[in-house]
């Protein structure tokens, strides 16, 4: 069978001087083979942990990934897995994008709203000037903090959004829920409203 024959190979890969994009390949193959051919889901969940971090540029991969573990309830090892592959991204986009799924795991499924915020804050923090980067996070933010009435942070990231929405077509939103959030929670936010103007 062929799909034996290639994880023999992948197995031995290191002690025969196979080089990592070999092997990394074999892992690909590994993983259509088990997901497509086999309909194993749990071989292939297996060889795509493996796989996606290595290569965090193949998006029909990744998302193959997380679908199979979703669907199966393994939601920690997705959002690790996530994690990894963010770490050997070079692009910052790219880096952002797993992120933001591996946190929305975290958030939606695991109800680990800790580890989400810790995550949403990481993509905040990786280009706080790129607007296409930094917004999709600041938003998830002021959605968890607007549901947990953190209204300190959640004033934060409102003026995070207004500094990075620059045209004032798009600014309206933001400083309108600032205003609104100053003069309702004036003891959280003092000198509210004034203070919250953009």
């Amino acid at each position: 069978e062929l799909v034996s024959v290639l994880e023999v190979r992948w197995a031995a890969g290191e002690d025969s001087g196979d080089e990592a994009d070999v092997r990394r390949e074999l892992l690909r193959r590994i993983a259509g083979l088990k997901d497509e051919r086999l309909h194993d889901d749990v071989g292939a969940l297996e060889a795509y942990a493996r796989y996606v971090p290595q290569d965090p540029l193949d998006i029909a991969a990744r998302e193959r990934f997380v679908e199979i573990g979703l669907r199966r309830g393994e939601f920690i090892r997705v959002a690790t897995v996530l994690e990894q592959a963010a770490q050997t991204a070079d692009a910052l986009s790219l880096r952002g994008e797993i992120l933001m799924s591996a946190a929305g795991v975290y958030h939606e499924h695991l109800a680990d709203l800790r580890r989400a915020e810790a995550i949403y804050r990481r993509v905040l923090e990786l280009d706080p000037e790129d607007a296409a980067l930094t917004l999709p996070p600041a938003r998830a933010l002021e959605r968890l903090y607007q549901s947990n009435d953190q209204h300190v942070e959640l004033a934060e990231i409102l003026r995070i959004e207004i500094r990075l929405e620059g045209a004032a077509e798009t600014r309206t939103g933001p400083p309108r829920r600032l205003r609104d959030l100053a003069e309702q929670q004036p003891k959280d936010l003092p000198g509210a409203p004034q203070a919250f103007q953009p």
